[in-house]
């Protein structure tokens, strides 16, 4: 096996197909158009901005994002008929956006119990088994 990885033939023969040729140059068009794109700016920023946060405003933001779209999905809920409504009950929604508004404010709590708890070591488990 390869030590560097790189494998020339499989490489020049992927570029001779013309599907991946354009596979590649509209990849190329994507990441051009999102770095010169005010959007793709403005969500560089906030993940910057983001990354610069405290872990605790991190599990605020967080919670905050989570709380909103339970109660959003809860409230368009509300104006869907009830026979194609999912089936989901709308108690898990409101239990969701509890858990996050508890989540937000105890921030602080979550962060400096987070090394010694459950959650933290089954999600370790689970990058290992994956990895």
């Amino acid at each position: 096996m390869s030590e560097t990885r790189d494998f020339p033939a499989v490489r020049s023969m992927l570029l001779s197909s013309a599907m991946i040729r354009e596979l590649d140059l509209a990849t190329r068009w994507w990441a051009l158009a999102r770095a010169h794109s005010s959007a793709g700016s403005r969500v560089a920023d906030a993940r910057e901005r983001l990354r610069r946060a405290s872990p605790a405003d991190r599990v605020r933001a967080a919670a905050l994002a989570a709380g909103t779209a339970a109660a959003g999905h809860l409230i368009l809920l509300q104006l869907v008929p009830a026979q194609v409504a999912p089936q989901m009950p709308r108690g898990l929604w409101l239990f969701v956006a509890a858990a996050a508004l508890v989540a937000a404010v105890s921030a602080n709590a979550v962060v400096s119990g987070w090394n010694s708890s459950l959650l933290r070591r089954l999600t370790r488990r689970a990058r290992r088994v994956g990895a």
